[in-house]
């Protein structure tokens, strides 16, 4: 065990709340990024909050290969960083940051063929095509600065610095706030696209931070930045993070399912699911938080040896998390039709995010288990849980049981997201016990 490493020798309740508050505050900015875009869609057109919820199953694509990649080098790179082992954690570093530009080379010879056959798929009204269009031509030209990013912060985060995230976040937002209305009055007529560019140009900035942030706490450095693939190494991180990103990308893959589903009854729901979403998104912010500090603790611990705390962490982690979705609950309860009207005046999608929500406030602690169980899991080196949690979560039990639940409307699609959340949920906190259990044993 190496001396000196908070991560394996403070207190655990003490290092999740360290952790976990910068976490929380940094993703708060992040959700504030997403209302902002949001806001000033919705400022510009129904049609335009349209495209960019019809959209948003692509970008989230990016973000997937990204953070997939990422966090399942960040599992390995932490695991070396519990062991004491920070000469590999470098060369491990350094080949994640080459696969992330080899992902965002393929992602660009592919962009054209996303946009001319995946959005028509989810809507099909000129207008929001259109709108649609303009947003991710100018998001899928910024691969490579949002596959960074991704891939940069969850190293960051199993060095055990939450607050140099939090720190970028909050400053991201910020700027996102002013770049939004400035380019959309610099651009008149690009709209989403206007909004796209101040995505992009944040995340550059961002990708920046947080490597000179890894250089100084010497898990990155010049000397081992390479083109050339490690095979050994490379195909490490590939096996991790190709069940993350699976795991991600199913998440985008979901999306693109609920949406098309959504837009059997009309776009204004297509509409409402995107708005809907991100107001749920900060309901979720201590949970996000929460489980940034859960994969920094396990992660090191597990490769420290020390699966008692590993163990200790999740137990502690999981009841706090429930505490907190069962009070954001109460909030959605008594808010939620409020801030429904603050971001669009359409009574369409009002309406119908509303109706999401009222669903929503009993799936939040559903979420909190499946985030806090698959981080566990992946974290001790068991990447296919996750990915086949996900797999399920996503794809196989929506495809079977949507198409039965919509026959009831709206109401259907959204009770059934609550349902497969809640079963998955449970699934996977058994699961992540059990593989807890038997390693402390």
């Amino acid at each position: 065990m190496s001396l000196g490493n908070p991560l394996i020798e403070e207190d655990i309740n003490r290092l999740l709340l360290k952790l976990a508050i910068p976490g929380a505050i940094g993703f708060f900015s992040h959700t504030a990024f997403n209302l902002t875009d949001t806001f000033f869609a919705g400022r510009v057109s129904a049609a335009a909050l349209t495209g960019l919820s019809a959209s948003f199953p692509l970008f989230f694509l990016l973000v997937a290969l990204g953070a997939g990649f990422g966090s399942g080098a960040g599992s390995l790179v932490g695991n070396m960083l519990g062991s004491g082992d920070k000469a590999l954690a470098r060369k491990y570093s350094a080949q994640t940051i080459l696969l992330a530009l080899l992902l965002a080379i393929l992602v660009l010879c592919l962009k054209q063929v996303a946009i001319d056959l995946v959005i028509p798929l989810v809507i099909r009204e000129p207008e929001v095509l259109k709108e649609a269009h303009k947003y991710i031509s100018v998001i899928y030209w910024g691969a490579l600065p949002i596959i960074f990013i991704n891939v940069l912060g969850p190293l960051l985060t199993v060095c055990g610095d939450t607050r140099s995230v939090r720190n970028f976040l909050v400053c991201g937002a910020l700027a996102n706030t002013l770049l939004n209305p400035f380019f959309i009055w610099i651009f008149p007529g690009f709209d989403l696209g206007a909004i796209a560019l101040a995505t992009v140009l944040v995340e550059v900035a961002g990708s920046i931070y947080y490597a000179k942030k890894l250089i100084q706490y010497e898990v990155l450095d010049f000397k081992s930045l390479t083109l050339i693939p490690d095979g050994p190494i490379m195909g490490s991180i590939f096996r991790y993070g190709i069940s993350s990103a699976i795991s991600m990308a199913s998440i985008a893959i979901g999306s693109f399912i609920i949406v098309r589903f959504a837009g059997k009854f009309d776009h204004s729901t297509v509409g409402a699911y995107g708005l809907a979403t991100r107001i749920e998104q900060v309901f979720l912010l201590p949970i996000l938080g929460m489980n940034m500090a859960l994969r920094a603790i396990i992660s090191q611990n597990f490769g420290a040896g020390r699966l008692d705390r590993a163990n200790a962490a999740f137990n502690n982690s999981v009841i706090a998390s429930l505490a907190l979705t069962i009070s954001s609950s109460l909030l959605i309860f008594f808010f939620g039709e409020y801030l429904t009207a603050f971001f669009t005046s359409d009574k369409a999608i009002q309406l119908g995010a509303a109706g999401y929500l009222g669903y929503s406030r009993y799936t939040l602690p559903a979420y909190a288990l499946v985030f806090l169980s698959n981080a566990t899991t992946q974290s001790c080196r068991k990447p296919e849980i996750p990915m086949g949690i996900s797999i399920f979560r996503q794809i196989a039990a929506p495809l079977l049981f949507y198409p039965y639940l919509c026959q009831f409307g709206a109401d259907g699609l959204w009770l059934g997201i609550s349902l497969v959340n809640w079963v998955a949920g449970l699934g996977a906190c058994l699961i992540a016990r059990h593989i807890l259990l038997n390693y402390h044993r």
